[in-house]
């Protein structure tokens, strides 16, 4: 722990192993709970990854022994963790003695350890075991702690219950065009759908004509935890920022804003399967975007980027709103590849 004012501590790993659990649980509950809107997986995950829960959990183990809470003091007959210690007092039947061997034992072993400061050790485990690029260790300990989760590559796709009414929108005349549009996209990003049904999950809204049950909302889920993780991975691990400026560029990274300029900017709005109320909100952002630029353009050639920052420094000061729809199917996208590629981050992060 920190207070340990040891000179490492798991301020970093502990954040990832946070996040990396909260991606399994999304998955696992996404897979497993087919029948639960986002919302009742939300409130499902909420639930499992509680430090209240890994401190359940972890009170099962021999781990909370190991935890170091406090500054190493010889003076104080301080014991490493994970050490037991016994003393027997001359007059075992006496209560006194029995009580002073309680007291002295605690004075010995003192160590106390907090709900929280318990839940964090166990999200710290497995960010240590996350790195460089293990999740399959992490995973393995997660099981192995108790939690109920199937190897990622074991589980199905689940889209049985969804094929009659995808087949029902490709035969429909105003979806052949829209069809089209999503291949042309595949070649634009660089990657090809196995199962063209992910990427058609991806872009329809709930406001669609079969969005009541057919919608990219706990795609939405999925892929929320997934760019989460692959950003504070990134960030935490591979450059050399500390915490509190990895902290700070991070929360800015996986902003709405963010993610919604970025859809825009690579026009994944032009792919919503949506009512025409939606749509007109888009159009409604299109047009303040053009005044905020003074008739400006997305630049079709080079890097968005700098379009997206422009944007995002000018909608800080002024009274602009991205609409979140945009931000939804960046996230959605993230975990339609995701799944289709057979659960792998890194074709997620390369593309």
């Amino acid at each position: 722990l920190p207070i340990a004012e040891e000179q490492c501590n798991f301020n970093k790993i502990k954040y990832i192993g946070k996040v990396f659990i909260k991606l399994v649980l999304a998955v696992n509950l996404y897979q497993t709970c087919p029948d639960d809107n986002s919302y009742a997986l939300t409130m499902k995950r909420r639930q499992q990854s509680s430090e209240f829960y890994l401190f359940n959990l972890a009170a099962k183990t021999n781990i909370p022994s190991y935890i170091i809470s406090k500054p190493f003091n010889q003076l104080k007959c301080w014991i490493p963790p994970g050490f037991t210690f016994s003393i027997r007092c001359k007059d075992d039947s006496s209560s006194d003695s029995a009580l002073a061997e309680r007291t002295i034992i605690e004075s010995i072993t003192d160590n106390f350890l907090s709900v929280k400061s318990i839940a964090e050790c166990i999200s710290a485990i497995v960010g240590a075991l996350l790195f460089p690029d293990n999740e399959t260790e992490g995973l393995n300990f997660l099981k192995w702690l108790g939690f109920a989760i199937e190897p990622f590559s074991s589980i199905s796709n689940g889209f049985d219950v969804w094929n009659e009414k995808i087949t029902h929108m490709i035969q429909e005349s105003n979806s052949q065009s829209w069809l089209e549009k999503l291949h042309k996209f595949e070649e634009n990003l660089g990657y090809k759908f196995i199962n063209i049904d992910y990427l058609i999950l991806a872009f329809t809204h709930s406001s669609s004509e079969f969005g009541d049950s057919f919608n990219y909302e706990k795609l939405e889920f999925v892929g929320d935890s997934i760019l989460n993780y692959l950003v504070i991975k990134y960030l935490f691990l591979a450059t050399d920022q500390d915490i509190t400026r990895s902290k700070f560029f991070y929360g800015i990274a996986i902003s709405n804003e963010v993610y919604g300029l970025l859809s825009y900017a690579y026009n994944f709005h032009h792919l919503f399967y949506q009512s025409p109320f939606v749509k007109e909100m888009i159009l409604g952002f299109e047009k303040k975007t053009a005044d905020l630029l003074e008739g400006g353009s997305i630049p079709r050639n080079g890097n968005k980027h700098d379009w997206v920052y422009t944007i995002f420094s000018k909608s800080i000061d002024d009274d602009f709103s991205i609409p979140k729809e945009l931000a939804d199917v960046f996230e959605s996208l993230a975990a339609a590849i995701y799944f289709d590629s057979g659960q792998n981050l890194s074709t997620v992060w390369n593309i």
